[in-house]
């Protein structure tokens, strides 16, 4: 059963119903939601794992706009899990939300063909944050791709002195000190940069390094077959909840940008980023 040692997204649980409110008034709203979609690019036929889904806005928001074949969003944190849940629904979201720990995930190797993670991974202490990136590696199939969109070391003199107190606590100092890339090169990826929000949100584009190992790890159960709302599992020894969401149809509404491209997509699609 994943941990219910984790650092929750509004950090305090009477905070997490107004999760979403917070995150517009601090400026993470359909902007920041614009800026992640672009990064991650075109996704159709593919296979998607949001890891530290929180209230599902990134996965509604990838649904819409990305068009992904498979969308499946995984966070710790019940409370959040419980806001999606209805959320998603409501709005004709096609997903499957299961709790879980980021470094410990009930899914074979090769599942996904995309891994995106936001605003999740600064709160894993150093330890974890390793295990993590092998973990999510595993999961990706051949020629998949990882997306973190996180903090990142501040661009400005005043972003550094704003963040230097926060950069004192051991889960925010590798991001703020600029270690993510190295960390994610560690892990066995060659990433890039390919956009900023803010001067101090980084969206890192990574992709496996050929004749690296894996991290395979002995082969696990299949993937667990589910009733109509709800399904209990067991595989590696932990428990997992799955909310399978009926598709409904929503129209999409991402228009073209002629900004830069991203490194890792095909020639002829393009991505956007903010700067303020």
């Amino acid at each position: 059963m994943p941990s219910d040692n984790f650092i929750r997204g509004a950090r305090f649980r009477f905070l997490t119903p107004s999760y979403d409110r917070l995150s517009r008034l601090v400026g993470l709203g359909e902007r920041f939601r614009s800026f992640e979609v672009r990064a991650i690019g075109p996704l159709g036929g593919r296979r998607v794992l949001d890891v530290g889904c929180g209230t599902g806005a990134l996965l509604a928001a990838l649904r819409r706009e990305a068009k992904p074949a498979r969308l499946v969003g995984v966070d710790p944190d019940p409370d959040m899990l419980a806001q999606a849940e209805p959320k998603l629904r409501a709005a004709g979201v096609a997903a499957e939300l299961l709790r879980g720990s980021a470094d410990a995930l009930p899914f074979p190797d090769g599942s996904f063909d995309v891994v995106v993670s936001s605003l999740m991974f600064h709160h894993l202490d150093a330890a974890t944050k390793r295990g993590a990136l092998r973990e999510w590696r595993r999961l990706l199939a051949p020629g998949g791709a990882l997306v973190l969109v996180d903090f990142g070391a501040p661009r400005s003199a005043l972003l550094r002195a704003v963040f230097w107190p926060i950069g004192l606590f051991e889960h925010v100092a590798d991001n703020l000190r600029g270690r993510i890339p190295a960390l994610l090169e560690e892990a066995g990826f060659a990433c890039r940069e390919v956009g900023r929000y803010g001067g101090v949100v980084a969206a890192l584009a990574a992709t496996p390094r050929a004749g690296t190992a894996s991290g395979a790890r002995p082969p696990r159960s299949p993937e667990p077959k589910t009733d109509s709302e709800t399904t209990r599992c067991r595989q590696r020894g932990a428990k997992c909840e799955a909310f399978h969401l009926a598709p409904r149809p929503v129209a999409s509404t991402l228009r073209p940008s002629s900004k830069p491209q991203n490194p890792w997509r095909p020639r002829g699609e393009a991505w956007e980023s903010y700067d303020d």
